[in-house]
């Protein structure tokens, strides 16, 4: 299983954080940069593959109720594909 860990302190907004995802999870260059393409393309068979979110609050305070949408999307693309685990660490 690979294991991944996203920063989210320094992520100031939604191009930031699409780019961070991106870079984080080698996300394909067709990426749409949004939270359906994140959807799809967590869903898409994959190694198996754990993201550790780190740092939650300070997207939050970044981002507002679209952090909070990003960890509904992360936690319904885990539901939908056994190879994804996703975990959050509130003060990494």
């Amino acid at each position: 299983m690979r294991h991944l860990i996203l920063s989210c302190r320094g992520i100031a907004d939604r191009d930031g954080l699409h780019r961070a995802l991106r870079e984080t999870l080698s996300l394909p260059d067709y990426y749409g940069n949004n939270l359906d393409a994140l959807m799809d393309c967590l869903t898409d068979p994959m190694e198996p593959t754990c993201l550790t979110l780190r740092d939650l609050p300070a997207l939050q305070t970044a981002l507002g109720d679209y952090a909070d949408r990003l960890q509904s999307v992360l936690h319904a693309a885990a539901l939908e594909n056994p190879n994804l685990v996703i975990l959050i660490e509130q003060n990494a």
